[in-house]
C-alpha cells in the first residue's frame, strides 16, 4: 500500500508493472483521474476499472467505417458499452495519450496526429466486461484480443486483423492497457465537464441507453467524416492526382523538379514511395503539395504517409516498454 494524495492505494490492483506505479505517482492525469473515480465511485473505485475497458475509435476508424464492426467482434466476446463520448482529436490528447512513449517517435509519426489527425472526431467508449475471467482485468482481456500494433505480428483473430488496419499508425484502435491507464485517460480524453456522466455511465448497467448513444455518436461522427477506404495506395494515387491538378493548373506549385518543392517534387516523392524502398519526409512532402493540400482529404495525408514515413527512432524506447499483459496473466495463471 501506498500513500497517493493523502489516500493509500494498492498499485497491484492498478498495475502489473513497477516502472509505471513509479512514474503514474507524479502524473497529473493519474492524479486527477484517481480522484474524480474515487469521487464518483468510492470503495467500488477498483472494482469498477477492473471490469471496464477503454477504447478509443480513432478518426480513421470513424472514416473507414470499422467501427461497427468492432462493436460485433466484442460483443461476440462479451464486451457491451456503458459509456459513450465524442470529441475532437487534437495535438494534446496526442501528447497526453503517449507521454511515455513519445520519445521514441520520429517528428513525422507526432505531426501525422498533431497536424493531420487535429481536428478530426473520435468516439471513447468504456465496455463492462460480460463474461470475466478470474485475476484479469477487462482492459487486460481485451488487449489479448486487440492484436499487434505492427501487422508482421498479428494472429488470425485479432480484431486489427479483421479490421485490415494497414499499418501500425492507421490501425483504428486506442486502448488503456490496464486499470492504471484506464484512470490516467479518463481525463486524457473526457473533458472535466463532461466527466462526472462518463463516469457515472461507467459504473452502470444501462447498457440500452449506452448503445443509444453510441449509435447516435457513429452518426454524427460519420457525417464529418465522408467514408474512406484506409488503404495507403489508394490514398497516394489520390494524392497523386491532386498534385498532377495543381503541376497542370499551376495553382499553387512552383513548377521546380523532381528533388525540389511544387507538385513536380510532390507526384515524384508518391511515385517513389509506390515504388517501395522510400521513406517519406512529412514537411517536405507539405511544402512540396502547397495550396494543394487545402483540397486534401486529411485521412488521405494521414493513411498515406502513416505507411512511408519512419515511424521510429533507431534504438529508442519509450519509458514504459514492457507489456503489462504478462504480469496480469502470470499472476492468474499462479492463482488458478
Amino acid at each position: 500500500m501506498t500513500d497517493f494524495d493523502g489516500a493509500p492505494i494498492d498499485w497491484r490492483r492498478m498495475t502489473s508493472l513497477a516502472v509505471k506505479a513509479e512514474l503514474y505517482r507524479e502524473d497529473s492525469f493519474f492524479r486527477e483521474g484517481l480522484a474524480d473515480c474515487r469521487g464518483r465511485w468510492g470503495a467500488l473505485a477498483p472494482d469498477v476499472l477492473h471490469r471496464t475497458a477503454l477504447l478509443m475509435f480513432k478518426p480513421d476508424a470513424i472514416g473507414g467505417r470499422r467501427v461497427r464492426m468492432a462493436l460485433g467482434f466484442l460483443a461476440e466476446r462479451g464486451l457491451a458499452p456503458v459509456a459513450v463520448t465524442t470529441h475532437a482529436y487534437s495535438a494534446p490528447l496526442y501528447h497526453g495519450l503517449y507521454r511515455y512513449q513519445l520519445r521514441r517517435g520520429t517528428l513525422d509519426k507526432v505531426r501525422l496526429y498533431t497536424r493531420w489527425a487535429s481536428g478530426l472526431p473520435y468516439v471513447l467508449v468504456a465496455f463492462r466486461d460480460r463474461d470475466p475471467s478470474p485475476g484479469i482485468p477487462a482492459s487486460i482481456r481485451f488487449k489479448t484480443m486487440k492484436g499487434h500494433a505492427r501487422v508482421e505480428q498479428r494472429k488470425p483473430g485479432d480484431l486489427r486483423t479483421l479490421l485490415a488496419s494497414p499499418n501500425s499508425i492507421a490501425n483504428f484502435i486506442h486502448a488503456a492497457d490496464e486499470p492504471a491507464d484506464t484512470v490516467r485517460e479518463i481525463p486524457v480524453c473526457v473533458p472535466a465537464a463532461g466527466r462526472a456522466a462518463f463516469l457515472d455511465a461507467m459504473s452502470g448497467e444501462d447498457f440500452q441507453t449506452a448503445g443509444r448513444r453510441l449509435d447516435a455518436a457513429l452518426v454524427e461522427a460519420e457525417r464529418l467524416l465522408p467514408p474512406h477506404d484506409a488503404d495507403p495506395a489508394a490514398a497516394a494515387h489520390r494524392l497523386w492526382s491532386l498534385a498532377e491538378t495543381v503541376r497542370v493548373d499551376g495553382t499553387g506549385a512552383d513548377g521546380t523538379g523532381a528533388d525540389g518543392t511544387g507538385a513536380d517534387g510532390a507526384v515524384a516523392m508518391i511515385e517513389r514511395c509506390l515504388a517501395g524502398g522510400y521513406r517519406l519526409d512529412l514537411r517536405a512532402f507539405e511544402a512540396a503539395m502547397g495550396a494543394a493540400l487545402d483540397r486534401a482529404d486529411p485521412l488521405d495525408l494521414f493513411v498515406f504517409a502513416s505507411h512511408y514515413i519512419a515511424r521510429d527512432l533507431p534504438g529508442e524506447r519509450g519509458e514504459i516498454d514492457e507489456d503489462c499483459a504478462v504480469g496480469w496473466l502470470s499472476a492468474a495463471d499462479e492463482g488458478s
